[in-house]
């Protein structure tokens, strides 16, 4: 999935653990830009592409190195490290590591494990899959079941979690953890509800001959599910943001 997915998906799962907390308004604040950021990182490892690393970024991207793209950065070690570190820091500088920063930092594992787990359904490539129980070889996913991008209808179902989960956080005073919990089980059926029954198949190895055709069956597949009218607003959203998303 695209990196703007992962982001807001960091950020959702935050929203879930605010009502388990006594932060401040503004740690809450930290709190949603630190899931934003763990969400976003697995894929930070894209700027090999960039045109300072020639030929040489590409090898670096769709190689099979422990450092390449879907590698270490796409697996629960670096997740654990990175959380971990994070943790040093805010506690060394900010606070004690109480029960709020053990939830924290539990929103944040499982933030940055979403973006393993939304990278699973996308094309085998060259990857096949992501390198989840690094520094084991093995690689799981690769299953082409959605596109790389142009899944708006999971972008706006992560969106609306993330709103959803704060309205009711601000709106509700009893028994918001559980209001906060169903309502992020109810998108999370419906989110793998709407990947596994796609009407196309993305899958291919190496470097499709087809890309096009697949990129366009996904746009065709978005503007079936979300109808003319949103369709046409993701799509301008899409076209306005210098990102592939």
């Amino acid at each position: 999935m695209d990196i703007l997915s992962h982001t807001f998906s960091g950020i959702a799962a935050v929203t879930v653990a605010l009502p388990f907390t006594d932060f401040t308004s503004k740690q809450k604040f930290y709190a949603l830009a630190l899931g934003a950021f763990v969400g976003a990182f697995p894929d930070l490892d894209a700027i090999s592409l960039w045109s300072g690393f020639g030929k040489k970024g590409e090898e670096i991207y769709f190689g099979k190195e422990w450092f390449s793209h879907h590698a270490i950065n796409h697996s629960l070690f670096m997740g654990i490290l990175l959380v971990a570190t994070i943790q040093f820091f805010r506690t060394k500088k900010y606070t004690q590591f109480g029960k709020s920063e053990i939830y924290l930092s539990i929103a944040l594992f499982t933030g940055f494990v979403v973006h393993l787990l939304e990278d699973m359904p996308t094309p085998h490539c060259t990857w096949g899959g992501v390198r989840f129980f690094y520094p084991f070889q093995s690689y799981a996913g690769g299953s082409g079941k959605i596109w790389w991008w142009n899944n708006y209808d999971l972008f706006l179902l992560i969106i609306c979690t993330s709103v959803t989960n704060i309205i009711a956080y601000w709106l509700i005073k009893k028994d918001v953890k559980m209001v906060v919990l169903l309502n992020t089980l109810c998108f999370i059926f419906v989110f793998f509800y709407q990947i596994n029954n796609r009407k196309y198949n993305y899958n291919y190895i190496g470097f499709s001959t087809n890309y096009t055709t697949l990129e366009s069956n996904s746009l065709e597949e978005q503007k079936n599910i979300l109808g003319d009218d949103i369709y046409q607003i993701m799509y301008n959203l899409d076209k306005k943001i210098p990102l592939n998303f």
